[in-house]
């Protein structure tokens, strides 16, 4: 049987299991099973760059939530009169050039569905 583990990684597992009968001189009546496995790691190149490529999106889905978090947090300082417009206006228009950067990025590799 063939196993994935991981993204990438495969794991081929075969076993065998034999009952012994008729040893008596060794085991006496008692039965004996031994077993034995064999395993394989195999790596899937092909997966394992899937992986990366979809961890890579993850992060920039993570990135643009937190981008958000921090436009909202603008809009307090300015609220609470932390920031002037001006300052505000600058810094909000580079979060907004970051976050359509990134979504464009994922919304590229169809994550977006």
């Amino acid at each position: 049987a063939i196993f994935r583990i991981a993204p990438g990684l495969f794991v081929s597992i075969y076993t065998i299991s034999e009952r012994s009968q008729g040893d008596d001189d060794i085991f006496g009546e008692e039965p004996v099973t031994a077993t034995s496995i064999l395993y394989r790691f195999a790596d899937s190149a092909v997966d394992a760059e899937n992986g990366v490529s979809f961890d890579a999106k993850a992060i920039d889905s993570k990135t643009v939530v937190v981008l958000k978090y921090l436009r909202a947090d603008l809009a307090n300082q300015l609220a609470d009169g932390k920031m002037d417009v001006a300052t505000w206006t600058q810094k909000e228009d580079r979060f907004q050039e970051r976050i359509d950067a990134i979504e464009a990025r994922l919304k590229g590799g169809a994550w977006d569905r």
